[in-house]
């Protein structure tokens, strides 16, 4: 069964697509989505979460959800830069090439662990416990 986050999630998702919600724009209010799906303020926020978890929206603090996509929030006309902070633009930057794929993602500096010699270290580590510890 689905969540009614996951569905307003979906349902804002699929407004997006269909341009209903325009990059750079900002998204309803917190309150206002709570009372259009009759939901509490913490379905909403979870709602709003999920999407901008899935990269298709950020959060501006004391400003609002808007949409990424097509046009990037800070060319978007309806953000005002000098209300943003500077770290701010830099998460957004982030979480908008993060959800982009034809990128990379190089974060994660640990490769799989298929690539690592693990049974090889588990017999070294075994081999370092079983020394006295004044040898190690």
């Amino acid at each position: 069964m689905e969540t009614m986050y996951t569905r307003i999630a979906k349902d804002i998702e699929r407004k997006i697509q269909l341009g209903v919600f325009q990059p750079g724009k900002r998204l309803p209010s917190l309150r206002n989505i709570s009372r259009l799906y009759n939901v509490s303020k913490n379905t909403a926020i979870a709602a709003l979460n999920a999407l901008e978890t899935s990269g298709l929206v950020v959060c501006y603090p004391q400003s609002g959800f808007y949409v990424l996509g097509g046009i990037m929030p800070s060319e978007g006309p309806e953000i005002d830069l000098q209300r943003i902070p500077e770290r701010q633009m830099i998460i957004s930057d982030l979480l908008h090439a993060l959800s982009r794929k034809d990128l990379i993602n190089l974060g994660a500096a640990v490769p799989p662990s298929e690539l690592l010699p693990i049974n090889r270290l588990n017999i070294l580590v075994k081999k370092n416990c079983e020394l006295p510890p004044d040898t190690l």
